[in-house]
């Protein structure tokens, strides 16, 4: 072969040396990412922890307005209700008593109509 110059040598040992310093400083970014990549993970696991506590909290409000506003829609109910109660209440008293004075008047007037004043006249004078 070819004689090797010093010159070469130099060169080659600076290329081995660049080389095993990319390698190097490719391993350290390598390590980085990983760390970063864990510490992602990490991060997300503990967001989705932190969703479902949410989510649980959320769910029990929720559930908690909901039977307060069915609660509250009951009352108002029922207070409506018993308005309309008394007010059904009062009519059904109206009409009974105009039902009372139709009957009296019935009655008067079959009186009136059975007991002429002649006829009245006659049963005073027999008492």
């Amino acid at each position: 072969g070819f004689p090797v110059s010093p010159l070469c040598l130099c060169l080659d040992a600076d290329r081995e040396t660049l080389k095993a310093t990319k390698v190097w400083k490719l391993a350290e970014v390598l390590v980085n990412e990983k760390q970063q990549c864990q510490d992602a993970k990490s991060q997300q696991k503990e967001q989705l922890v932190l969703l479902e506590k949410k989510s649980a909290t959320y769910s029990q409000v929720l559930l908690r307005c909901l039977t307060l506003l069915q609660r509250l829609l009951q009352e108002h109910r029922l207070k409506t209700q018993s308005a309309l109660h008394r007010i059904n209440a009062q009519y059904l008293e109206v009409k009974c008593s105009a039902m009372i004075l139709k009957l009296r008047m019935e009655e008067l007037k079959i009186l009136s109509d059975t007991y002429t004043a002649e006829k009245v006249e006659v049963h005073r004078l027999i008492r």
